[in-house]
């Protein structure tokens, strides 16, 4: 099932290692690299939820690399975390007007570093405890992969079930084709895509889903909202 993906630029080994054990634990997706260079590779090619960005590298300024992902459509509101050793206030400040969502200053706290990691994912709409959900009278059960409505299955497909379950993890988020076909169907991003898959598959869930099926909400020239 969907994970969170967060993508790691630290340079220090023992610092990536240490980041990359705090994720984990919270069953979060990470991908580490060490310079800029990957990091852009990385970005290119695959949708990360959270962008966690030490300030030195060894092929550039951190915060220079903040301006640059803010000038691009696709990157403009990932999260990003900055940790740096230069915590003094106007690095602080410098770092969040540069576009920087957090700022974390080295050695770290590990646990004020999941609190800040949690509070940002929390911000783009993603629940990480989260293994029960219900509509109306649905409920999907993460563990089991089974949705029921009164104790009894409803039949849903593999793929219907990722979708419901992308869909209810992130209620009331309108969310575009293409955020569903990267997420559910595993697409690469930036693809100029005509399928109508998405649109498919939501009209077969919602033939399974009974008075829930209103609360999947088409939005015109965007894609879907499950309403709460």
């Amino acid at each position: 099932m969907e994970r969170a993906q967060i993508l790691v630029v630290e340079d220090t080994p023992s610092t990536a290692s240490l980041i990359s054990h705090i994720l984990k634990e919270k069953n979060l997706g990470v991908k580490l690299v060490s310079s800029l260079k990957s990091a852009r590779s990385e970005l290119s090619s695959v949708t990360f939820d959270l962008l966690i960005l030490d300030r030195g590298l060894p092929d550039g300024d951190g915060l220079d690399f903040v301006k640059e992902l803010r000038t691009s459509k696709k990157m403009e509101t990932i999260p990003i975390l900055i940790l740096t050793a230069q915590n003094e206030l106007n690095e602080r400040v410098l770092g969040l007007n540069e576009g920087a969502d957090d700022y974390l200053g080295k050695p770290f706290n590990t646990q004020e570093l999941g609190a800040r990691i949690d509070a940002l994912l929390r911000r783009c709409g993603y629940k990480p405890e989260l293994t029960e959900v219900s509509l109306e009278d649905i409920k999907l059960n993460l563990s089991a992969r089974k949705a029921t409505r009164a104790g009894k299955a409803v039949p849903l497909s593999e793929r219907e079930f990722d979708l419901l379950w992308f869909l209810a993890e992130r209620k009331n988020i309108a969310l575009s084709r293409e955020l569903i076909l990267q997420r559910v169907w595993g697409y690469s991003p930036g693809l100029d895509i005509s399928t109508k898959v998405v649109d498919v598959t939501i009209s077969h869930l919602k033939e399974k889903l009974g008075k829930a099926a209103d609360k999947v909400i088409p939005i015109r020239g965007i894609g879907y909202r499950l309403e709460d």
